[in-house]
């Protein structure tokens, strides 16, 4: 299961709880306007840490008109790549997530660079043996 969440002010600390996390797949962040996130925020920071020690994949998205280019525009972009957070670039919040769902049910044992080079490619052709 992919996790579509909407960061607010407000982020529910009970997604930092490891048996939830345990359940998913994938969490889609769809981040402010900035590209930041609440890495300040205690509960977050716990979410951050108990992904990366369970593997959770964990993508960041936004959704902006001039395309931020890297998460570690800003400090917080970089406590999210510090944490292993994989940056969306330029896909939509729905591009990134059907394309995290597919490479799920494709059952890719795949790394994170990986994983992120696979998010990243432009899938307008057919895929090709690359996938098997």
């Amino acid at each position: 299961q992919i996790l579509p969440v909407n960061l607010t002010p407000q982020f529910p600390s009970s997604l930092a709880q490891t048996e939830f996390l345990e359940t998913l797949d994938g969490v889609l962040l769809h981040l402010y306007a900035s590209g930041t996130a609440p890495t300040g925020y205690a509960p977050f920071q716990a979410f951050l840490e108990n992904a990366k020690k369970l593997n959770t994949p964990i993508f960041a998205i936004t959704e902006r008109e001039d395309e931020i280019r890297c998460m570690g525009t800003y400090p917080s972009g970089k406590i999210l790549q510090k944490q292993g957070v994989l940056w969306c670039s330029d896909l939509t919040p729905e591009a990134a997530f059907v394309k995290a769902w597919l490479l799920r049910e494709l059952q890719l044992k795949l790394s994170k660079q990986k994983y992120y080079s696979w998010l990243q490619k432009n899938w307008a052709k057919p895929l090709s043996d690359e996938t098997v």
